[in-house]
């Protein structure tokens, strides 16, 4: 059985945190003039509020960076592939 934390309930449900600063329904990207069939990402909603922190996970080529970057450019930020954070050891292996 979980419990909530009153003062996380308190700020989520304040204002401030209740409008999204994204939100994606039905959300599609292709690649235009690459030789793919098909969008890389189909379907996705997605609705980030202020305040929180979101986690993307799955297999590998299922569309993770793809949706990052789209998002960042979205919201104008600096998208920064994960594997160049760490030594050549670490992702080789």
């Amino acid at each position: 059985m979980s419990r909530a934390i009153p003062e996380v309930e308190s700020v989520v449900r304040s204002q401030e945190f209740a409008e999204p600063i994204v939100e994606f329904a039905d959300a599609e990207v292709t690649y235009p003039g690459k030789q793919v069939t098909g969008p890389a990402v189909v379907n996705v909603n997605l609705r980030i509020r202020k305040g929180t922190f979101v986690t993307v996970v799955g297999p590998s080529g299922c569309g993770k960076s793809t949706l990052a970057i789209e998002l960042a450019d979205l919201l104008g930020w600096a998208y920064i592939e994960g594997d160049d954070l760490h030594p050549a050891q670490n992702i080789e292996a």
